[in-house]
């Protein structure tokens, strides 16, 4: 019981104290019990409910930005951690472990422009009416891919595009790749 209240930082608001009770079952053994009694500290209760749902913030932003702007940058910074943890899983590529300065700021850059794709892709598909997320939108699209092609006896080399779906379409359509070159059909 102990270590459960210490595990949520709640041991403090509670007096506990266990009274044993004794019984005799024959003449030689006793068992004893305990029984537990509790007292909720109120005037620690009270200061916590004051407190409750408020934490603080320390920045070492200038003074220029309000608390406002303090506040939507540090919900905003969650977002970016999982950002960086989804392309991690999503790249799907071993670690890397950068030594030298220019590779890791080479590797930050990579993975900001990707999270750049990401949130610009979902921004103009929500645009468009479409409510699905990007990992969806990669395995959409992602079933689709051109074949090059190569007849060595009369020497021609080309690319075959896949026929695409109309659902494909609409979803690439949203994100400004068109048929005006003639990309979907060939």
């Amino acid at each position: 019981m102990y270590s459960y209240l210490k595990k949520r930082q709640s041991l403090n608001l509670f007096t506990i104290h266990l009274v044993p009770h004794r019984i005799k079952k024959n003449k030689t053994s006793i068992i004893t019990t305990y029984q537990i009694r509790y007292k909720i500290n109120l005037k620690k209760l009270n200061l916590l409910k004051m407190t409750d749902g408020t934490y603080c913030i320390k920045t070492n932003l200038p003074q220029q930005h309000n608390e406002y702007f303090i506040v939507s940058s540090y919900r905003q910074r969650r977002k970016v951690e999982s950002s960086f943890h989804y392309l991690k899983g999503f790249v799907e590529i071993r670690p890397f472990y950068h030594q030298k300065e220019e590779r890791i700021k080479g590797h930050i850059t990579v993975c900001i422009l990707a999270y750049l794709i990401q949130i610009t892709t979902e921004y103009l598909l929500k645009k468009a009416g479409i409510n699905i997320s990007f990992q969806e939108f990669i395995s959409k699209i992602q079933q689709k891919r051109a074949v090059d092609l190569e007849i060595e006896n009369i020497r021609k080399k080309d690319v075959k595009l896949p026929v695409l779906s109309q659902n494909i379409k609409k979803l690439l359509s949203a994100i400004g790749i068109n048929n005006e070159n003639g990309l979907f059909e060939k």
